[in-house]
């Protein structure tokens, strides 16, 4: 189903602000000399274009291969692998390892989520720094929550239908999509299902691992609650 709906990403998230997340996570930067950045679950890539434009090196990861393609277009110079992330395994280390758009919510448990943050940790170089960022966290579930987002371009006009249910610390996001591509309509169901973390205890993780951490709302320095939880940890 992702690899179906890969091309239409951009246009439903044309209006994310990828240029303050980014301004977000260069600040806190430490005067790295290793110019990599990994990627994890990249998507598009559309946070490591900006990135590379600033010479840094991209080693973009995704499992999904209709994702990976759409970075292959918009990062052309970047390195790109189709891997999992619970089982990372590059041939380099980066300053920097960003994990976004709710995607460290595909770690289910805290096992998992441990295994998987041990990965993060074994490519990154001392003083490097991982971020992560959820919208999905026991605290900020929105049972039952219904919405619909949409948007439109040439020839194409795409709405997606959002319904929230939970099962004890898993959530389920139910969304209908509806396409109208150059006059001929698609439709697309899926089920996405996620963990529900305590943002306390991802950071117990962290630094059991070996990361100094800390959490943020909303890509801000300063904001006290908000909607999307960001994760800096810094490899001690």
């Amino acid at each position: 189903m992702y690899n179906k709906l890969a091309k239409y990403t951009d246009l439903l998230y044309s209006d994310k602000d990828y240029r303050k997340e980014v301004n977000f996570i260069f600040k806190k930067i430490k005067n790295h000399k290793n110019k990599i950045i990994i990627d994890v679950a990249c998507g598009s890539g559309n946070h490591s274009k900006i990135f590379q434009k600033k010479g840094y090196k991209i080693y973009g990861v995704d499992l999904n291969k209709g994702m990976l393609k759409l970075a292959k277009n918009n990062i052309p110079k970047a390195k790109l692998f189709c891997q999992d992330m619970r089982k990372l395994n590059l041939k380099t280390k980066g300053s920097i390892l960003i994990c976004m758009f709710n995607s460290i919510n595909y770690n289910f448990g805290y096992k998992q989520f441990k295994s998987t943050l041990k990965r993060f940790y074994d490519h990154l170089d001392d003083k490097g720094i991982v971020v992560f960022d959820s919208l999905f966290t026991k605290d900020n579930w929105c049972e039952g929550y219904f919405s619909v987002d949409k948007n439109s371009s040439k020839n194409l006009d795409i709405a997606r239908i959002n319904k929230s249910l939970r099962n004890k610390d898993v959530g389920n996001v139910e969304q209908t999509y509806i396409i109208y591509e150059n006059k001929k309509k698609i439709m697309f169901e899926t089920a996405n299902k996620i963990f529900l973390f305590d943002k306390e205890r991802i950071l117990k993780l962290m630094e059991e691992v070996g990361f100094k951490a800390k959490y943020y709302y909303d890509f801000s320095d300063s904001k006290k609650k908000g909607n999307v939880a960001v994760f800096v940890g810094v490899k001690e």
